[in-house]
């Protein structure tokens, strides 16, 4: 496997609490938690970049690292790689991927109703706006429906 993960092995770390979030979720007992992941990590099964993230596959253990600052966040047991791939399959979203776009349509909500006033009541752009703000608000409620379900 080729990716950009793979060639910045050596940038991996994390912070105290994904260390011992890693530890607690595996319930490890090894000293180098940075370097254990690197190791399973160069034996993947799967790799996976999803967002913000490189999901990384083996031993039925699923390693979350963030792309951009190759920190890694936390590690889980599992047969994670199975629901991902079943999520994706019958167009299920994951729950980050739904808190994400929940906060981007709040931040999207937010601009539009500070633009509205500015815009002339009965103008086609005051129009479309009152939709769209109304659109991304049932999505807004769709989305949170989800996730309290």
């Amino acid at each position: 496997m080729n990716n950009d993960l793979l060639q910045n092995l050596d940038r991996l770390h994390s912070t105290e609490l994904g260390t011992e979030r890693i530890r607690k979720n595996l319930g490890l007992g090894v000293e180098d938690t940075v370097a254990w992941c690197k190791q399973k990590i160069q034996s993947a099964d799967d790799i996976v970049r999803k967002g913000k993230n490189w999901y990384v596959y083996v031993d039925d253990i699923r390693i979350t690292v963030n792309a951009h600052s190759f920190t890694i966040i936390t590690a889980h047991k599992g047969k994670e790689q199975l629901i991902l791939q079943e999520a994706e399959s019958v167009g299920k979203y994951l729950k980050e991927d739904l808190e994400e776009a929940l906060r981007a349509i709040d931040s999207t909500i937010r601009k539009c109703e500070k633009v509205q006033p500015k815009l002339k009541q009965g103008t086609s752009q005051h129009t479309l706006l009152v939709r769209r703000i109304k659109a991304l608000r049932i999505a807004a409620a769709l989305i949170t429906r989800e996730l309290s379900s």
